[in-house]
């Protein structure tokens, strides 16, 4: 029992206490290759150059799948990362890993000791937020959530709503300003697609290379017309080469969300009857789009966007001018920023026009190339 007026120790674990030790260091300026030959040799799991740059081992063991293995790591995988002292307190640590930090370096000196990692994020609900979907197009957005969450489970799959809607909808959209609904399916999407046609009406068009199709045209019992539901099946992307079309194959909403741009886009609700309006919420973009101001919402992803995703998808290093622009920002800022992203992938760069050959796939020419070599007036 505690005494009345008596002071008790408090106990503060510090950041030397949380770390683990399997970080090695090496030369900014070693290869892909031979960073990843030293760092499986030594057992560790992230890779740091000094205390504010660093990436994790499977970036590096993606990057040299990706034939990148001649590159510098520190220009495939490596990134500013947070980092503290040994003596920082656990309150220091978390606030950082709040604020988006996917691991935080832990210093003694100018040396790097450790390394805290991020734990998996607790589910959350949109339950409430979802049901505040008023008038007429929030009263059609909810119907078809509905609508496929129930279709989905019929066909027993797991239906969600994902990307841009999620983010929308916690930054507090009316459903108007919401042009459009992203339906990823752990199952067959192209089945799925089709059977919400027949109950919406609308053309469907049909993507089967990448297990996806979109729906246009469809309406609610009562006659009002919901907007554009783009259905794709939850995949993972394989790229044989950086810049080339991926190969795709079925996978759980994890690794779907995994794969996509920003923290920001990499949410989902669940839809389904027995879990509806469940958030699956990986990399903390919930709360970043909530209170964040809007030129931090869009921080990458664990594994893809410019730090990950943009090694294979060079193309994708256009996102951030283009959210920062679009969502706050403003055009000339974003765009000036652009440059600096879109260069470290120059090289990668040149192969998407190469490699992306294929009848309607996206062409890169001339105005890529020149905006990764610092022509910002491409952005305009």
């Amino acid at each position: 029992m505690a005494k009345p007026g008596h002071g008790y120790p408090q106990v503060m674990p510090r950041a030397a206490d949380l770390m683990h030790a399997r970080v090695i260091t090496v030369p900014r300026h070693w290869s892909v290759d031979r960073a990843l030959a030293c760092a499986r040799a030594s057992g560790a799991v992230v890779v740091a150059a000094d205390a504010k740059t660093g990436t994790r081992v499977a970036d590096l063991e993606r990057a040299a799948a990706w034939g990148l293995g001649r590159m510098p790591w520190t220009a495939t995988g490596g990134a500013e990362v947070a980092a503290v002292s040994g003596a920082a307190d656990e309150i220091a640590v978390r606030r950082l890993l709040r604020g988006g930090a996917s691991m935080v370096l832990v210093r003694e000196g100018g040396r790097v000791v450790g390394a805290i990692e991020a734990s998996p994020r607790p589910h959350g609900s949109l339950t409430s937020r979802l049901e505040r979907l008023h008038g007429a197009p929030g009263e059609a957005t909810l119907w078809l959530l509905r609508t496929a969450g129930k279709l989905g489970e019929a066909q027993g799959h797991t239906a969600y709503a994902a990307g841009g809607f999620v983010r929308d909808l916690l930054l507090g959209r009316a459903a108007e300003q919401i042009a459009d609904i992203d339906l990823v399916i752990e199952g067959d999407g192209i089945a799925f697609g089709r059977r919400l046609a027949e109950e919406m009406g609308g053309h469907l068009v049909v993507h089967r290379a990448f297990g996806t199709a979109s729906l246009e045209g469809g309406a609610t019992p009562d006659g009002t017309r919901v907007g554009r539901v783009d259905i794709a099946m939850a995949r993972r992307e394989r790229y044989i080469r950086p810049g080339a079309l991926p190969e795709v194959s079925p996978a759980g909403i994890d690794s779907d969300l995994g794969r996509r741009d920003f923290s920001a886009n990499a949410m989902a609700v669940s839809l389904s009857p027995s879990a509806w309006g469940r958030l699956l919420d990986p990399f903390g973009g919930a709360g970043g789009a909530a209170s964040s101001p809007p030129g931090r919402r869009f921080r990458a992803s664990a594994r893809s966007g410019p730090r990950g995703g943009g090694v294979s998808r060079p193309f994708r290093a256009a996102s951030p001018c283009r959210a920062r622009a679009r969502h706050g920002r403003g055009r000339a800022v974003a765009c000036a920023r652009a440059p600096a992203w879109m260069g470290r992938l120059q090289a990668v760069g040149r192969l998407v026009s190469r490699h992306r050959t294929e009848p309607g796939a996206p062409r890169f020419g001339p105005s890529f190339l020149a905006l990764g070599a610092g022509r910002p007036n491409h952005c305009r």
